[in-house]
């Protein structure tokens, strides 16, 4: 499985963003405080809407696991808790998410089962953000230190033209 490495909020916002418009539904999957900052910078985007948002603070409900953030191919927004206990049924785990011509980013911290769970998706990658990631910044395209314009221009070209 690849590792993508995003400089911050933003830049997975962006990359998310792009697909979308690229005909790709795209699933974030991010604890609540990763999955926060995601929200506030998919929001800045005018043409973003909103479905559904379930999204509530660990303390709130007790629910400390991962969550769903997708931004579908008509560039709206849906959140919900990854993991689920259905007492009526018995059921425990992660619901399963994802389809044809889809995106699974899913942090590089969750729970090694939500990989069985995005087996669906066309494309399926480990993610690490800014702080959390722990790849030599050095290395990191975007990094703030770097004034190499060939690198930013082989990022763009690499990253957004080919795909």
């Amino acid at each position: 499985m690849d590792t993508l490495y995003f400089l911050d909020y933003m830049e997975l916002a962006c990359y998310m963003v792009d697909n979308a418009d690229d005909g790709k539904a795209v699933t974030a999957v991010l604890f609540y405080d990763d999955a926060k900052e995601l929200l506030k910078e998919l929001a800045c985007y005018e043409e973003t809407e909103i479905g559904s948002i379930d999204l509530h603070e660990p303390e709130w409900n007790g629910y400390d696991k991962e969550f769903y953030i997708t931004l579908d191919d008509d560039l709206t927004i849906w959140v919900e808790e990854a993991y689920h206990e259905i007492e009526e049924t018995g059921f425990k785990g992660y619901f399963r998410f994802g389809f044809e011509n889809s995106i699974a980013l899913i942090d590089s911290n969750a729970n090694s089962l939500i990989v069985k769970a995005a087996e669906e998706n066309d494309y399926i990658a480990e993610i690490e953000i800014g702080e959390n990631c722990d790849k030599d910044c050095n290395e990191c395209v975007f990094d703030n230190d770097s004034e190499d314009l060939k690198d930013i221009i082989e990022y763009i070209f690499k990253n957004i033209f080919e795909e």
